[in-house]
């Protein structure tokens, strides 16, 4: 990990030389790479770590994780802060992010998902320990702060991920826009179907 370096003599005087990183490397061998058909064996050896590209898998396919506007983080740290000082008084659950993904065994197709924002409940049948760097069970809470570059973006946070998240039986799943236009919040049904949950007068 980290760099390598070796000294050199220059001029009398001894000076650091940097040479690229296996991680540095593995980062710029993966750069460009949406799109792309890999097995999931692969990507959680190649793809789930390294780099600053940040990848979730799709059956298959490798969909990049779009980079966020300073705006689109101010609305996620609100977001997470609020939920903090629930946890504070309230300790019922852990909450994960930093590209912390979990594995989504679907009917037809598996997927690997990396929420901007988890929380997983001190009732779930499996817990997360702290050297965990993936979730073995299903997140209890999944929050997305939406990316909205492109309509495929778009369209992948609003239906793909709510339509995995709704089958695979994720309590409630949040759609957050900063822009307003496509802010939902919806909550597993008895029906196994999604609700929106309504705002309530003093919402």
């Amino acid at each position: 990990m980290g760099f390598q370096v070796k000294e050199i003599q220059v001029r009398g005087t001894q000076h650091p030389q940097h040479k690229i990183s296996y991680k540095e490397q593995k980062t710029k061998d993966i750069q460009r790479e949406d799109g792309h058909r890999v097995s999931e064996e692969e990507y959680w050896e190649k793809y789930y770590e390294y780099g600053d590209v940040h990848y979730e898998w799709n059956n298959g396919i490798l969909e990049e994780k779009p980079v966020s506007d300073y705006e689109a983080y101010l609305m996620s740290f609100w977001f997470t802060s609020l939920i903090h000082h629930f946890l504070d008084t309230y300790p019922i659950a852990k909450v994960i992010g930093l590209e912390m993904g979990f594995r989504l065994n679907l009917s037809k197709k598996v997927t690997i998902r990396k929420p901007d924002i988890g929380v997983i409940l001190n009732s779930n049948s499996i817990g997360i320990k702290n050297r965990d760097r993936t979730f073995q069970g299903i997140v209890d809470m999944c929050i997305e702060i939406l990316s909205d570059s492109t309509r495929k973006e778009i369209e992948r946070d609003t239906k793909a991920k709510k339509q995995e998240y709704c089958q695979i039986k994720v309590k409630e799943y949040y759609v957050l826009d900063r822009k307003q236009n496509h802010t939902a919040f919806y909550h597993l049904a008895s029906s196994g179907r999604y609700n929106k949950i309504k705002p309530t007068k003093d919402s």
